[in-house]
């Protein structure tokens, strides 16, 4: 953005939730928005976007496999479809999808790009200068500080993996390095859009600061160069590794990483991560279409069409896109989200009020909460998700704040007075949490210098080295044809497994494939699959049930035990 602005300040235009600086298509070369703000923005300008002649999704990883990368794929499917015919036939419709750390690239481009996808790959990646930290039993932020005191980095980014554990170590290393005159930022999803500029232009303009975050930083966001990325704890996929450790050091060869471990588990995973590095693996992502993404876009069609006197003929959806099946429509109708008028239908009340108030286009779960108000400034800096406010001193931005008072229209904060105070907790976001990814844990079994495809059992303890989805799918499998009841799973094994139900791995391979597509797994086993949408709660049951079945990553499952070869007495 900076290189064309430089030219022209009106060459490259934002359209986002905060940002709208589109107005007029014409002079401008370059739209850069979201999947939610696109989706708004063909629905209700879609005429702006007729000659547009090019989709470059940056960072694809973040959307494949994602309900967010179906929104995306939908709303790519309406502007294609929307597109006037360019002027001279050499001019094609094109479509760039960029990543470096998504897997099968040929079954990824063909899902985003269709038939005939080119695949561009880069060479020559950038080596790992890994240097673990520890704790040894001390806070993580005076090992940190007693390697910025050794090694003299000028800008550092920390990684955490959960808010809390961000929270309390800008909270922690604020403290800690105030004695060498160091800032510290703190960058997460709950802070207000103008709070993450500032800490992010303050990090490019400060020549020396530290800034803690969790996956907020993993996107390409440009805090400037930075010398040191530290891991505090290993994240539980390659994927996130990956794109953690390349923040770092972006003009250069050779990426600087600390891992801090405070015992030899935590190390363990950091060796079997540089490990997948080195050979190259990444992890697997299950795809799935999700009914509930489905429900949005047949929302906004409807309703973009009742408020332009236009009523969406149900007849007429496979021309606009080939993303909503008659299925979800029915039952839509059925439950009465969608009325029936002769062959047209249109949003009842309430969603039509909805639509009319710009919040149908996200399919982000969850709300905007609370918003958190600086009481010094008045500005709101953060906002608080679901669940109770806490009490204490809080650090947001770049300072420690307490809370001082808090009702239904929003939580106040004021100065830190007594430093006895402590930190209040933040409301955690949401998400799946199923455990590391499998290939990452056949990486721990082999830097053990153990064979991941021979499974080891003893003491009612069957160890697969899956990872936790997929320990989880067996787990539930086996629970749900009767041949175990009471089973614990972990990212490493199965528990309280009193006999086995087979004798050879690939034996399960056949559970799972009946339990699968019988559907016997409980609607509770396979909803832990399912990411959270913001409308599946207003799917009909047969729907959710539906949508739940299709989020278990069976063929991957089925893929890894093909893999396996053995069971062993350990």
């Amino acid at each position: 953005m900076d290189y064309f602005g430089s030219s022209s300040p009106d060459l490259v235009k934002r359209y986002t939730g905060d940002r709208h600086e589109f107005d007029d298509p014409a002079g401008a070369f370059a739209l850069l928005c979201t999947p939610e703000a696109l989706d708004s923005l063909q629905l209700t300008r879609s005429k702006s976007l007729q000659h547009l002649r090019a989709v470059v999704f940056d960072e694809l990883h973040f959307l494949h496999g994602t309900a967010r990368g179906q929104q995306a794929r939908a709303v790519l499917d309406r502007i294609r479809r929307a597109a006037l015919p360019p002027a001279d036939t050499r001019d094609t419709f094109q479509v760039v999808a960029m990543t470096a750390t998504l897997d099968d690239p040929d079954a990824v481009a063909r899902h985003w790009i269709g038939p005939g996808a080119q695949i561009l790959s880069v060479t020559g990646a950038r080596s790992v200068d890994f240097h673990f930290l520890d704790t040894q039993g001390a806070p993580p932020a005076s090992a940190i500080l007693t390697a910025i005191q050794s090694r003299r980095p000028e800008k550092l980014l920390v990684f955490a993996n959960t808010r809390n554990r961000a929270h309390a170590l800008a909270a922690e290393l604020s403290h800690f390095l105030a004695a060498i005159n160091m800032p510290v930022y703190l960058h997460i999803g709950m802070l207000a859009p103008d709070e993450r500029e500032r800490v992010e232009s303050s990090m490019r303009n400060e020549r020396r600061a530290l800034c803690v975050a969790t996956t907020t930083l993993e996107l390409g966001i440009d805090i400037g160069d930075v010398d040191v990325v530290v891991l505090v704890e290993p994240p539980l996929s390659i994927n996130a590794f990956l794109q953690r450790i390349g923040r770092g050091n972006r003009r250069a060869d050779e990426c600087v990483v600390w891992g801090v471990f405070s015992n030899t588990a935590e190390k363990e995973v950091f060796s079997a991560l540089l490990h997948c590095v080195h050979r190259g693996s990444l992890d697997e992502l299950h795809e799935y279409s999700r009914p509930s993404v489905e429900f949005q876009q047949a929302l906004s069609l409807a309703w973009i069409g009742t408020r332009e006197d236009r009523p969406l003929r149900r007849g007429a959806i496979p021309d606009i896109t080939s993303q909503i099946s008659s299925a979800v429509v029915d039952d839509m109708v059925d439950s009465g989200v969608l009325e029936q008028v002769g062959n047209a239908v249109v949003p009842n009340d309430y969603w039509m009020d909805e639509g009319d108030k710009r919040r149908i286009h996200s399919i982000i779960a969850g709300g905007a909460g609370l918003p958190i108000v600086d009481l010094h400034s008045g500005e709101t800096v953060g906002s608080h998700g679901f669940g109770p406010v806490g009490v204490g001193n809080v650090f947001l931005g770049s300072k420690v704040k307490e809370i001082r008072a808090s009702d239904a229209s929003g939580i106040y904060l004021g100065p830190s007075g007594d430093k006895k105070t402590g930190l209040a907790r933040l409301p955690s976001s949401r998400g799946r949490r199923l455990g590391m990814s499998r290939r990452l844990v056949w990486a721990l079994a082999e830097v053990r210098q153990l064979d991941p495809t021979e499974w080891q059992y003893r003491d009612s303890t069957l160890t697969t080295w899956g990872g936790g989805p997929y320990n989880l799918l067996l787990k539930e499998t086996l629970q749900a044809l009767a041949l175990a009841s009471d089973l614990t799973s972990d990212s490493y094994a199965i528990g309280n497994l009193t006999t086995l139900p087979r004798n050879d791995p690939r034996e399960f391979k056949s559970l799972a494939e009946q339990a699968v597509a019988d559907k016997r797994l409980p609607l509770r086993a396979a909803n832990s699959f399912r990411e959270p949408t913001k409308h599946f709660r207003f799917l009909g049951k047969a729907m959710q049930r539906e949508e739940c079945h299709r989020s278990i990553p069976v063929s991957g499952c089925l893929a890894w035990l093909d893999q396996c070869r053995a069971i062993v007495p350990w």
